[in-house]
């Protein structure tokens, strides 16, 4: 029964729990106040109607099945059937009624409108005298066996048929119970459950809903707050990266300035310098070199 409960509910809580992510994800972009909580109200005023819409369409679909069951037994047992050209089937408790121990009683009735009581019976004594009268049947040691099992088969349906028919009977009744009883009574007990079993969770849905509400709707609120930290984290994402390119722009302006100053200073400083003075600080140089070279040695 539980598993039976859960492929019934089951579909449902996830379609709801679906709805509501679907909602929570739409409210995102909402702020907190009082816009928030008619949101919230108008989705749960949503979830309320489809879940009385289940519970009509679940008793729609009951109530089909028995007008299904009522339709088909005023078809097969209704007024319009002709129960004395067409009985029902059944089966006979007893055995019927027997003549000489192995003639039904059916037989006899049918001659008794022609030929009266004696009929049938004359007619089971003369056709074997007829027959044997006329050699058509030939008393060989065959027939001697027919003659005497007759008998024989009759003494015994009369001695043990009522012992074998109680203990047909007995089997036919446990064949019955553990075939058509009790599959019956299991299949009744099975929906008698599970009437009470829905009675149950309809009695319950007040309650277990309205706690199921309060925890998706804190759920609702946890998925807000998650949603503004990682907006407001973004922000500062996004302030910090600006922040740090203006650090740049600023020290690669401090670079370029001090490289541009120094280039500068270079180029003025040998612009200032003439032929001559280069010519005139190189013998210097050379000069100094030829001092230094016997301090060297």
């Amino acid at each position: 029964m539980a598993s039976l409960a859960s492929r019934v509910f089951l579909p449902k809580q996830l379609s709801l729990s679906a709805r509501l992510l679907h909602t929570s994800r739409a409210a995102l972009a909402i702020p907190k106040g009082p816009e928030r909580e008619e949101f919230i109200d108008q989705g749960s005023a949503k979830i309320l109607k489809s879940m009385e819409a289940w519970k009509e369409q679940t008793k729609t679909g009951l109530s089909s099945v028995t007008e299904r069951f009522e339709r088909l037994h005023e078809i097969y047992y209704g007024k319009d059937r002709d129960f004395t050209n067409y009985p029902p089937v059944k089966m006979q408790p007893h055995m019927p009624k027997v003549r000489l121990g192995i003639l039904p009683d059916s037989w006899f009735q049918a001659f008794y409108n022609k030929t009266g009581v004696l009929g049938p019976y004359i007619l089971a004594l003369g056709v074997p005298t007829f027959l044997i009268s006329k050699e058509y049947w030939v008393l060989d040691p065959e027939g001697m066996v027919l003659l005497v099992s007759v008998p024989a088969l009759i003494a015994f349906v009369k001695k043990y048929g009522q012992r074998i028919k109680e203990m047909e009977a007995k089997k036919a009744n446990e064949l019955d119970e553990s075939v058509i009883v009790r599959p019956i009574e299991a299949a009744k007990d099975s929906g008698r459950d599970l009437v009470r079993l829905t009675e149950s969770q309809l009695q319950s849905f007040p309650i277990v809903f309205e706690e199921a509400f309060k925890a998706k709707r804190e759920i609702l609120d946890l998925q807000l707050e998650e949603e503004y930290r990682r907006r407001l984290a973004e922000v500062a994402r996004t302030v910090e990266r600006r922040m740090t390119y203006h650090v740049e722009l600023a020290a690669a302006k401090k670079s370029f300035q001090q490289q541009h100053l120094v280039q500068w200073v270079l180029d003025g400083v040998t612009k200032s310098i003439t032929p001559q003075q280069e010519k005139e600080a190189i013998q210097q140089c050379i000069r100094e070199l030829r001092a230094l070279a016997p301090k060297a040695a």
